[in-house]
């Protein structure tokens, strides 16, 4: 994929913040919208450009208080892969037909979501004071960017309470559902599957998962297995479809309220200790 922007650390008075140059212009509202919502991001002010090689204008980005230059960069390049990977040309979403979203896209937006976790997974000091809201919110901005033709949401009501993730298609559809949790033993594991599974999925929903974000964890492997045999024994689980990683483990289950309806769930585990 050609270039589509830069980006470069400054330093004023003392502070270092980001210079983001766009090679096309007409984005860079878009863009200036999607970095302000960043956890990491203070301001990402619209800025003239001086320098005779530059675009006319770029965006300057400040980081908030409690992350690096280095964290903001990060986050701010993550954001920017994803938007000009899928945001711009809808690669993900355009031939599907909603409500019934296709297997590539389904994992198109599972892997945007491993994408994002295995960064924060790098950023102890960003996600050591955040709940899971906070961790929510982290997700969100990235899958904003999955597609123009889609949305997501957080604490967004469906059915009987409010998820923490629902993207749906311009016309209201949804096409994804997903529960984050922290975890915290079995128990509240199932009960977060049930809660996912009896609250927030309705009768169209096929296609939903359960992140699960580890942070005082001493032996993350024993945490997988736990988790996936929690999942693997649950009543309305029919069987394990396989592993697409280490954290991302794939399972076909059938509503509660009427068994020829199928869904497909899947377990995705970030080790945030």
């Amino acid at each position: 994929m050609p270039k589509k922007y830069s980006i470069e650390i400054r330093e004023a008075f003392g502070k270092e913040y980001l210079k983001v140059f766009l090679q096309d212009l007409n984005l860079l509202n878009d863009v200036q919208s999607l970095l302000q919502s960043l956890p990491s991001v203070r301001r990402a002010n619209p800025t003239g450009s001086h320098g005779a090689l530059s675009p006319a204008e770029n965006l300057t980005v400040y980081p908030n208080e409690v992350y690096t230059t280095q964290e903001l960069m990060s986050e701010v390049e993550m954001a920017l892969q994803s938007y000009f990977s899928g945001g711009v040309y809808d690669p993900v979403f355009i031939d599907e037909t909603i409500p019934l979203l296709g297997e590539a896209a389904y994992f198109k937006i599972l892997d945007y979501i491993l994408q994002i976790g295995g960064n924060l997974e790098k950023l102890p000091r960003a996600t050591s004071h955040l709940n899971e809201e906070g961790l929510r919110d982290y997700l969100l901005p990235f899958l904003n960017a999955v597609s123009k033709g889609h949305s997501a949401a957080g604490e967004a009501f469906n059915k009987r309470g409010r998820t923490d993730i629902l993207i749906q298609d311009i016309a209201g559809n949804n096409v994804f559902i997903a529960e984050c949790k922290i975890w915290n033993g079995s128990a509240k594991l199932k009960e977060a599957l049930d809660q996912l599974l009896e609250r927030y999925v309705n009768w169209r929903d096929e296609k939903v998962a359960l992140i699960v974000f580890t942070k005082h964890a001493a032996d993350f492997s024993e945490v997988i297995r736990k988790a996936a045999r929690t999942v693997s024994e649950h009543p309305n689980c029919l069987q394990l479809v396989g592993e697409r990683g280490l954290t991302s483990i794939s399972y076909l289950f059938r509503r509660s309220d009427d068994a020829q309806k199928k869904i497909k769930l899947e377990l995705v585990l970030f080790n945030l200790s």
